[in-house]
């Protein structure tokens, strides 16, 4: 992985961090502390802004747009009523139901204040750290989706992945040996039709064994990858993912 991915993902951490600082206070010393560290990372993306672009201005705008975040997602998410509903979640049905109907489409919405981070970013990428950022940004709605699935029964439930603790990461290197030399050499960006058969394949066979001990919710997690690997990849042309509206399955 390039110096230059590895900055996109502290990004990525760091639209994350917006959210989450958002719903609860950062004390003032964990801030400080994890000034120097910021800043540092700033530098070196300003940096390959100035290199890519020529000039500090996409830069200053990744930074404004960044700072606009928890306003905006204040904005599509109710965040005070959210806290104190968190306190009182349980595993009822009768308790999780209406939460996860009343805060998963608010959070669906506020996913859209990533989107002009995104549009600055990808001014300062080469095509290969864009494919980075598609499949990470397309993990995130993938994520929610499994969160509000069933009113969020992933959260209170841990019988689906105990069932196949002892073979999951066994199975998992087993169906990797599907993977070609070929396509593990090749970008992703150049995949053709052999390459994404073999994804395909890889997800087939896991979803195969991982259904002999009963671990549905293993394939949840994989498809968590697998799926904006997918998206942001040629295979989108040659592999039909299920779609599925959001709204009314009560996913995000």
């Amino acid at each position: 992985m390039s110096k230059t991915s590895i900055y996109l993902i502290c990004l990525f951490g760091l639209l994350s961090f917006a959210l989450s600082k958002s719903i609860f206070d950062s004390s003032s010393e964990s801030s400080e502390s994890s000034g120097d560290g910021v800043e540092q990372w700033l530098g070196e993306l300003q940096s390959m802004c100035l290199n890519k672009t020529g000039s500090n201005e996409t830069m200053t705008m990744i930074i404004a747009q960044v700072g606009m975040l928890p306003f905006c997602m204040n904005f599509q998410v109710d965040l005070e009523a959210l806290s104190k509903d968190v306190d009182t979640l349980t595993a009822d049905l009768a308790v999780r139901k209406p939460f996860f109907e009343k805060y998963c489409p608010q959070v669906q919405s506020a996913l859209g204040c990533l989107d002009p981070v995104v549009h600055e970013l990808r001014k300062c990428m080469d095509p290969e750290e864009a494919e980075l950022v598609d499949i990470l940004i397309n993990m995130i709605p993938e994520g929610l989706n499994l969160i509000c699935k069933n009113d969020g029964a992933i959260l209170f439930s841990e019988e689906g992945f105990s069932k196949c603790e002892d073979k999951a990461m066994e199975y998992i290197g087993e169906c990797l040996e599907l993977i070609s030399n070929t396509t593990e050499a090749l970008d992703i960006s150049d995949y053709d039709k052999k390459e994404c058969d073999d994804l395909a394949a890889t997800r087939g066979c896991l979803a195969t064994k991982l259904n002999e001990c009963e671990g549905s919710s293993w394939m949840d997690i994989i498809d968590l990858f697998y799926k904006p690997i997918i998206k942001a990849s040629p295979c989108k042309k040659f592999i039909i993912l299920e779609e599925t509206n959001l709204i009314e399955t009560n996913m995000v």
